[in-house]
């Protein structure tokens, strides 16, 4: 987590409520794609794949940790964790409904979120600076 805050171009401290959007969204994203790794993994265990079942695992992890890092930014461990859980089981909850109980729809699961999670786990920086992008628009477009 620390090379993802000191690598990045984030929003200087002084504007502390944009640094906290952004974590805020970023936080998202990972917890979002954590999630669909979860759904991964367990599509991997069906078909027997155990190579595919330990790199989903690790990249569902690896995105929890993130998106839990980002959110103890500026909320207490018990918030940040409250919070990163409940994106986390609400996202898997909409992707279980999608996927169907035997993952026959989980084409409909990866057209959505493959690619983007896939973006998002290996260019961290690049998301950062995305949604810095689109909440400082949001600020500065008028009313």
């Amino acid at each position: 987590m620390s090379y993802l805050l000191s690598a990045c171009a984030l929003p200087e401290k002084k504007d502390a409520d944009l640094q906290k959007q952004v974590y805020d969204k970023v936080s998202e994203e990972f917890a979002i794609c954590s999630a669909f790794y979860s759904i991964v993994s367990a599509e991997m265990e069906i078909s027997g794949d155990k190579k595919s079942v330990k790199e989903a695992n690790d990249a569902m992890e690896n995105a929890f940790g993130v998106a839990l890092d980002l959110a103890r930014q500026h909320s207490t461990e018990e918030v940040a964790s409250e919070v990163t859980w409940s994106r986390f089981k609400s996202s898997l909850e909409e992707m279980e409904l999608k996927a169907g109980e035997n993952f026959s729809n989980i084409s409909i699961l990866r057209s959505k979120h493959s690619e983007r999670c896939n973006w998002v786990m290996t260019s961290p920086e690049e998301l950062m600076k995305e949604k810095t992008r689109e909440i400082q628009n949001k600020i500065d477009s008028p009313k």
